[in-house]
């Protein structure tokens, strides 16, 4: 098996991908945006990673993830915001699986050094993922 070093290693550290660990052939492309209107902040985002089998491998064919995630924050007061953001991930290939994740935040500058905020996130997965040793499993969210 091959063995991965330096900061390769953080790309399968979740439940999500870990069972392409083996895959030699790794593509990733992302674009995004970002507009401020006034207090308000609008984002988007696309990526498409793509883990390509080898002899290594312990899957069968290509997984392609896709993500798509939506953003939007506004700015109270100059010590004051708050976000929400939402993520869709869909994989094809050796398994199928989705994930849908939802994030809410709030920020308050106390001063300059000292911050307060308050972060929730939803998670929620469907379909079926690889696990590190290339068994299928139920998929789960991070």
């Amino acid at each position: 098996m091959r063995t991965w070093t330096s900061s390769s290693d953080s790309l399968f550290s979740t439940v999500v991908n870990q069972g392409y660990a083996p895959a030699r052939p790794i593509q990733i492309a992302r674009a995004g945006a970002r507009y401020t209107l006034g207090s308000l902040t609008l984002g988007l985002s696309y990526s498409n990673t793509q883990y390509g089998r080898d002899t290594l491998s312990t899957f069968s064919e290509t997984e392609k993830f896709n993500s798509g995630a939506v953003m939007a924050a506004y700015q109270f007061t100059p010590a004051s915001r708050a976000a929400f953001g939402y993520n869709y991930t869909k994989s094809d290939g050796a398994a199928s699986a989705s994930y849908d994740q939802f994030n809410i935040g709030y920020d308050y500058a106390l001063s300059k050094l000292k911050d307060l905020y308050a972060l929730a996130g939803y998670q929620k997965s469907n379909g079926s993922t690889l696990n590190a040793a290339g068994r299928v499993i139920v998929a789960a969210a991070l």
